[in-house]
């Protein structure tokens, strides 16, 4: 039996799915599912209105210092690096032995830390296959499965792209494996600016071609 994906979920949610809706009626697992989404979804709007209470208060208490700050916090970036205000990253505790012992860890994120991901970069309606919602420290070298470590990095709109990121990963993980790098030090390069790590070790201005089709993670929605 094909289930309803999470798009067709969220359609319901809307009062806007049609023929389908017979399915959901007999299907325990899609209105278990159904139930995640609206979950999340009512996490989500409680913690806008409390960011919005929060704004409001902070404009009232000075509309010339949230400028200064937010030039400071949000100024230009260069395609391909995260808000760091949002994503600074997150790692587990974890060493180089137990991390470098197996084969590297599966890369899934909850639907609903998904969407609050999205939310918070202001993306409304993610396309399916335009994104891969990466992880800033990727777990295979100790990130996290957290908010904090987690943004939307589109495939198009610039040359640093998720694609060649996951070449620098690879790379990175190598070099702790091998004793050539401390993990700690390779979490703080691809933490602080991803794309200066991967011209320095690549010694490069801007992806070499062989990355730029760079295939390893699934893009969002697929």
């Amino acid at each position: 039996m094909d289930h309803l994906t999470d798009h067709q979920l969220l359609l319901d949610l809307d009062g806007e799915l049609g023929a389908e809706r017979a399915h959901l009626d007999d299907c325990a697992d899609c209105r278990r599912r159904r139930a995640g989404l609206r979950g999340a979804l009512d996490e989500l709007g409680a913690a806008q209105q409390r960011q919005g209470m929060r704004r409001r208060m902070a404009y009232a208490a000075g509309v010339v210092v949230l400028a200064v700050s937010a030039i400071a916090l949000h100024g230009p970036q260069e395609d391909g690096r995260p808000n760091r205000t949002l994503t600074p990253g997150a790692t587990i505790p974890v060493t180089r032995e137990a991390l470098c012992a197996g084969g590297e860890p599966e890369r899934t994120v909850p639907v609903r830390v998904a969407y609050a991901v999205f939310d918070q970069y202001g993306i409304r309606d993610p396309k399916p296959r335009a994104y891969e919602l990466d992880f800033l420290i990727t777990p295979a070298l100790g990130g996290a499965d957290d908010v904090r470590n987690l943004w939307p990095q589109p495939y198009a709109g610039g040359m640093w792209n998720a694609r060649v990121k996951d070449a620098l990963e690879d790379f990175l993980r190598d070099k702790v494996c091998r004793g050539e790098m401390d993990l700690e030090e390779a979490q703080r390069e691809i933490a602080t600016d991803w794309i200066a790590a991967y011209k320095r070790h690549f010694r490069t201005s801007a992806p070499l071609v062989a990355h730029l089709g760079f295939q390893k993670d699934r893009a969002w929605g697929e």
